[in-house]
């Protein structure tokens, strides 16, 4: 059983929203753990830095 929800943009906190019309303007939607990472900005942004890096290691220079 879920203890958080998925939220949609507008019932977002005012930065996950921003954060989360940003990734579905580029990717076209987010899944569920994307929209549950809302609750907090501060993982809502931490996800695509991480992700990000992580690409950056395992890409050849």
């Amino acid at each position: 059983m879920r203890r958080l929800n998925p939220l949609q943009p507008a019932d977002a906190p005012d930065k996950s929203r921003e954060l989360l019309t940003d990734i579905i303007e580029r990717h076209g939607g987010v899944g569920d753990m994307v929209a549950t990472m809302a609750h907090s900005p501060a993982l809502l942004q931490g996800y695509p830095d991480l992700s990000r890096s992580m690409k950056r290691m395992t890409s050849p220079f």
